[in-house]
């Protein structure tokens, strides 16, 4: 067994003994303490019952920690503090930090995009859920948002896997850094750190409970208002995929890190970024009048301009069937584009289909 993950197993069978986030934070000062990031935790865990309403009013960062238990004996700032609250954590801890991709098809060949988040534990998590959103397609009509309306993968497994990596990954070693892969059929979750020695991931679906490495940390995920409940992060994962008709999440197991992998129902529809602008093999294309008329469309009618774009000809049904979108809404989106002069239908109403126009 190498030197490394021998050190790993000794830290993981006695946390508290070897623990990284009640370490004293070298050089860090409480004016390295975000405290925006702190309040907003402080008032979302007052929301919950899960903090003294007492702490609204508290007025200097030491008693706004407080609630959290992430100071030291003598009011001093704790790694996991910093982790936490940090303004710039990376200029303490270079690993403070999370790497978040979409790729093309199902490997790493080719990013569509690629983040990295340099901040303490609360931002992070805003970023993968934001980043998620962005890249996983809502499976129903985005421009009639409704209740009916679902990511790819339900947003609740998100936030879980999410708060899963944040919470329990190991800080030992400032090269392992956590990772989020979205590819056209799953996404992975990669966690530096393992489970708890002599557990599996089945272990806590039979009898939910909670081992946290940090346990500082995955309270204050808990107190401000984050966290649901304890031990509740796997079981709550693959019920709600269930609930989904979703595969059942996959646990893999590397040296230094556990990857969660959940699988799609379907793949990925055509990719548009965020910022209104097709991503991939379109991203050069658009220019002129095409950049234009597609000003102001939705995300999803974009999303079928591609798929005319790339399938020349293609009837009506089959874009229903690539899109997973209602009759009515991609009779819509069809009805804009056509007003657009962005795409036309040839031919007859039953065997014809839409083709792209040529623009300059």
């Amino acid at each position: 067994m190498p030197r490394e993950m021998f050190d790993e197993r000794i830290r993981l069978s006695n946390p508290k003994k070897f623990s990284w986030e009640l370490t004293a934070c070298e050089g860090a000062t409480l004016r390295d303490i975000d405290n925006k990031t702190l309040v907003a935790a402080i008032n979302k865990g007052i929301n919950k019952g899960r903090i003294p309403a007492s702490a609204a009013s508290a007025r200097s960062t030491v008693e706004r920690l407080r609630p959290f238990n992430v100071l030291t004996g003598k009011d001093g700032v704790t790694n996991g503090a910093v982790a936490l609250f940090g303004k710039d954590p990376v200029r303490f801890f270079s690993h403070c930090k999370i790497k978040l991709a979409r790729f093309e098809g199902k490997n790493m060949d080719k990013f569509r995009d690629q983040l990295v988040v340099e901040a303490n534990l609360f931002r992070q998590l805003e970023a993968i859920v934001d980043f998620c959103r962005k890249h996983m397609f809502l499976s129903g009509d985005q421009d009639d948002f409704d209740s009916k309306n679902e990511l790819t993968v339900p947003l609740k497994v998100v936030r879980e896997a999410a708060l899963n990596l944040l919470a329990h990954r190991t800080w030992w070693g400032e090269a392992r850094v956590p990772s989020v892969n979205i590819f056209d059929d799953r996404v992975e979750f990669m966690n530096p750190g393992a489970f708890p020695p002599g557990t599996k991931p089945k272990d806590f679906l039979k009898r939910p409970h909670s081992e946290p490495v940090n346990e500082k940390i995955a309270t204050a995920l808990f107190k401000g208002g984050e966290m649901e409940g304890w031990g509740r992060g796997i079981p709550d994962i693959y019920e709600l995929c269930k609930a989904a008709g979703m595969p059942e999440p996959e646990f893999d197991f590397v040296p230094n890190f556990v990857c969660l992998t959940i699988r799609f129902k379907s793949p990925l529809v055509p990719y548009v970024s965020g910022g209104g602008e097709l991503n991939g093999e379109l991203n050069g294309a658009l220019n002129g009048e095409l950049n234009e008329a597609l000003k102001g469309l939705s995300s999803s009618m974009k999303a079928t301009y591609e798929i005319i774009r790339s399938n020349p000809g293609i009837q009506r049904k089959d874009i229903i069937g690539i899109t997973k979108l209602g009759s009515s809404t991609i009779d819509r989106h069809l009805a804009v584009l056509i007003e657009r002069k962005l795409v036309v239908h040839k031919d007859s109403k039953k065997t014809g289909g839409y083709y792209p126009l040529a623009t300059k």
